[in-house]
């Protein structure tokens, strides 16, 4: 997640008349289960494009793309926001759809020409970053794009809370994600659920996550929203 976080840190100076609405505080149950689902809901074909927003600004395009077996996303910043930093992210998953795991999984962070990347294995209970394992709490991780899949088939209404472990660019995180819930996004009916992401062993405050998914069998990713103390981000998916 810390790629959308600097996205935030590079307008955080500029104002608008756009007022964020604080997302409500987390209230999951003490004892929640892990969240296992029958199937990926990464469906092959799909292609969602997302405009990135801070502060009414429109600072980042996002897109994804789903074929059989692996799924591709790039994010960049636009020219307003490379006033400030330029920012590009690229990851590449190797799906395991009968297990509903990543297999492998390529990640490319580029800030202002500098570049890093991260490639890590996965194998149920352990992931490997350039050949060291680590053991996994609850025994399965997600990447980025298989914690997609998993919380869009998961969503259900009257579904309960429940939590997933995600790597991203070499860190554990844990997700804590509420029951799903009815609820209209500018007159169209979504199911909503929110969630708190914390990085294992790390004291710094959680990044706050709402998603917004369609009603139909699709459960369509339509808007996502992620904060963390003052800074927040939003991306709506665009019709193209």
């Amino acid at each position: 997640m810390r790629w959308l976080l600097l996205l935030v840190t590079t307008l955080a100076g500029c104002e608008s008349r756009y007022v964020a609405r604080p997302l409500p505080e987390l209230v999951v149950p003490e004892i929640a289960k892990p969240i296992t689902t029958p199937q990926l809901a990464l469906i092959p074909g799909e292609r969602f494009v997302f405009a990135v927003h801070h502060k009414g600004f429109t600072i980042a395009r996002a897109e994804l793309v789903v074929d059989e077996w692996r799924v591709h996303s790039r994010l960049r910043t636009t020219q307003l926001a490379q006033m400030f930093a330029t920012v590009e992210h690229e990851l590449t998953t190797t799906l395991d759809r009968e297990r509903t795991r990543p297999l492998a999984a390529t990640e490319t962070l580029a800030i202002d020409g500098k570049r890093e990347l991260v490639e890590t294995a996965f194998d149920g209970a352990r992931y490997a970053i350039a050949g060291k394992a680590r053991s996994i709490p609850g025994g399965r991780a997600h990447n980025v794009h298989t914690a997609l899949g998993a919380l869009r088939a998961w969503a259900t209404p009257g579904g309960a809370a429940g939590y997933l472990f995600v790597v991203v660019a070499g860190e554990l995180y844990r997700l804590d994600a509420e029951p799903p819930r009815f609820e209209d996004l500018r007159g169209t009916r979504t199911l909503r659920f929110d969630a708190r992401v914390r990085m294992l062993g790390d004291g710094s405050a959680p990044i706050a996550v709402a998603m917004w998914l369609s009603l139909d069998d699709a459960r369509v990713p339509l808007r996502i929203e992620l904060a963390q103390d003052a800074m927040r981000l939003a991306a709506d998916k665009l019709d193209e």
